[in-house]
């Protein structure tokens, strides 16, 4: 037997690992793997102070951002309600009107909350500035009113339309039934002259004859008539339905005063009224 054969004695051991751990291999590897990890500790702690100072910098530019922004809001009841000003293309009349008993009106500005709103309708105590007022105090709109808006026709139109509901008593949707037949509800044509038709001789919104009912008018108000201007126009035209005998609590005499106000005679029914009875229907159910 051997040296090599022969058993390994525990001074043999000892001496193996004495030799294992003085070996040059092993102290270069650990010397390369502390050189590791100081270079990874090295670079990340900057990296991580980059990160933290980005985002604070984002943020900061955030907030300088939302700092110099135009809110442009303004408390408008005790509540309180703050409601965002928002430019729908300027003022809605050129005269601004404060009706009697602050109910409903044109206005001269430049924004609007609400369709309500913006057809001018004022507060109901009549205090106040105009320009703005609370969102509650805003009477929601009609149904004639919404679809007037749907079918594109002018502020001034809805204005006036209202205006004549208020002082005859005629419904608004069954007037815009009319207008719809007569003209489109449109006063004025694209280029902006007052619209004409049965060989010049019918007149704007309701297509009313100068001849005799400008006079006739007239007379019954006692104050001078004028066709041209939308308000007179459709004011006339609601006058003229009511001799055709148009009773508001009575909504089988509207037809009849449809057919009147078409052909100037007495009768039940005819195409012209029937046709508007089912635009009226429409208007009134919101379709």
């Amino acid at each position: 037997m051997t040296n090599h054969d022969a058993p390994r004695t525990e001074a043999d051991r000892k001496a193996a690992v004495l030799r294992h751990k003085s070996n040059p291999d092993n102290r270069i590897n650990t010397h390369r793997s502390g050189v590791w990890r100081r270079l990874t500790m090295g670079c990340a702690m900057p990296l991580i102070c980059l990160l933290i100072a980005a985002i604070g910098m984002i943020s900061l530019g955030m907030i300088m951002s939302l700092s110099k922004a135009d809110h442009s809001q303004i408390v408008i009841s005790d509540a309180p309600l703050i409601v965002p000003l928002l430019d729908f293309g300027g003022p809605i009349s050129k005269t601004p009107t404060k009706p009697e008993g602050g109910v409903a009106g044109t206005m001269d500005v430049g924004h609007s909350c609400t369709d309500a709103c913006r057809l001018g309708y004022f507060p109901p105590d009549g205090t106040g500035d105009f320009s703005y007022f609370p969102e509650t105090d805003i009477p929601p709109l009609s149904n004639w009113e919404a679809m007037a808006i749907r079918w594109g026709v002018g502020d001034d139109h809805v204005v006036a339309v209202r205006a004549v509901v208020e002082t005859t008593g005629v419904a608004g949707a069954f007037l815009l039934a009319v207008g719809k037949l007569e003209s489109h509800n449109q006063h004025y044509t694209p280029g902006g002259a007052v619209k004409r038709g049965d060989g010049g001789r019918a007149i704007g919104w309701g297509q009313v004859h100068r001849s005799p009912w400008q006079k006739w008018a007239a007379g019954e108000l006692d104050r001078e008539i004028d066709l041209d201007v939308l308000e007179d126009n459709v004011l006339v035209a609601a006058m003229i339905l009511q001799r055709g005998g148009y009773d508001a609590a009575d909504e089988a005499t509207w037809e009849p005063a449809a057919a009147y106000y078409n052909t100037g005679k007495h009768l039940k029914s005819t195409s012209y009224s029937r046709a508007v009875m089912k635009q009226y229907a429409m208007i009134k159910d919101g379709e």
